[in-house]
């Protein structure tokens, strides 16, 4: 599964007090990155790209990722990776390396430039086993985020309401739902929302004064994960958490 979390290679976020262990880890691969970057000089107004790690990498270690420092302001990366274009093209293969303008990717016997500008995202893997095991078919990730971002309206054991799925200006995706027939009515702002391929997955929590807000009794968790069917305009799949647990089904207005 990928890490609940997009990795901004120029920004900053702020740390908590007591980080856990996985995100202990995630700081010290944000921190080379940015080492790195600094030290290659791959900056310029464009920005480079997003990179979503498999959570893999995080326990392996950041490995051939980090690279090392070659001539010309590049880096050398030499890492498994799925490589998605802008206009919804997906390349599998070894990520070589980096420069200031774009990225060499290796498909079979031939290595490849691709230019950040066109680059969506590049997903890398611990190993090619974890790569050929991933499964990105029926729509490239490239197009379902595109096509996600909508108004739909949603049952789920029997609630039923509005969940709006939208793209942040830096690019993520987020996810807001408002039960018309249950607690107070109250949006509710969803965590963990990721897409890959055509699935989305999503968390629906509370705590505390969150949970009085939007008329909870207790506090509560559920997970939900859905696949998108283009053809018929609707999110389908299922959820689980620790009241409850059933079907769920999202249709685009």
């Amino acid at each position: 599964m990928i890490i609940n979390r997009l990795l901004q290679l120029f920004g900053k976020e702020e740390k908590p007090e007591h980080p856990t262990e996985s995100e202990s880890s995630l700081s010290e691969i944000e921190g080379e990155q940015s080492a790195l970057l600094e030290k290659t000089g791959l900056q310029g107004p464009k920005g480079l790209w997003t990179a979503m790690l498999l959570s893999a990498v995080v326990a392996g270690g950041l490995g051939g990722l980090a690279g090392r420092l070659s001539t010309g302001n590049a880096c050398e990366v030499n890492r498994p990776a799925l490589l998605i274009t802008k206009d919804g093209q997906q390349w599998t293969g070894i990520l070589n390396s980096l420069d200031r303008a774009g990225a060499f990717f290796q498909k079979e016997a031939e290595s490849e430039r691709y230019d950040f500008e066109n680059i969506s995202r590049i997903i890398f893997f611990r190993d090619e086993a974890e790569l050929r095991n991933a499964s990105f078919d029926v729509m490239s990730t490239a197009a379902a985020l595109g096509y996600f971002p909508g108004q739909y309206d949603i049952e789920a054991g029997g609630h039923k309401g509005e969940l709006s799925i939208f793209l942040s200006q830096s690019g993520s995706i987020g996810a807001i739902v408002r039960f018309t027939n249950w607690g107070t009515k109250q949006p509710e702002y969803l965590t963990g929302v990721r897409v890959i391929g055509n699935r989305i997955d999503f968390r629906r929590a509370c705590t505390g004064t969150e949970c009085r807000r939007i008329g909870s009794p207790h506090d509560f968790h559920q997970d939900y994960t859905g696949t998108l069917n283009p053809m018929q305009r609707e999110i389908k799949g299922n959820y689980s958490g620790s009241h409850s647990s059933g079907t769920w089904v999202a249709r685009r207005r």
